[in-house]
């Protein structure tokens, strides 16, 4: 499954999309980081040498550049999600999240598609 769930399941944030990196150090840029690759999308709030923090916005139908993620990472959607995401090998998942939903990613490399004709407030990096 793209994902697993926390096991809280759901958080109540405020109007702010964050995403933390898992891990004792911030990792360095390796090969595509998303808020360079899609600067409209994607934007660093925090980053230090323990912890990443991002925040995006996509735009209905918007679509990242394929990208990494070097370290696992937890996303907490504000939004309801409708995404298709691209993995590097070629194969597409479609993925529906609520808002409020707080996911454990694994280490990946992806691109992501809003499919929703409403705008999505998600994360990635």
């Amino acid at each position: 499954m793209f994902g697993e769930t926390l096991e809280n399941g759901r958080v109540d944030m405020p109007k702010m999309m964050l995403v933390v990196l898992v891990g004792c150090l911030a990792t360095p840029v390796l090969a595509q980081d998303s808020a360079k690759t899609d600067p409209k999308i994607i934007k660093v709030t925090l980053e230090n040498e323990q912890v990443r923090i991002l925040k995006a916005h996509y735009e209905p139908h918007d679509k990242t550049a394929m990208h990494d993620h070097p370290v696992p990472r937890v996303v907490v959607f504000l939004t309801d999600q409708y995404a298709r995401i691209t993995l590097a090998d070629g194969r597409t998942v479609e993925a529906r999240r609520k808002a409020g939903d707080a996911v454990l990613f694994p280490p990946e490399r992806h691109a992501v598609e809003n499919l929703s004709d409403k705008p999505f407030r998600g994360s990635r990096d």
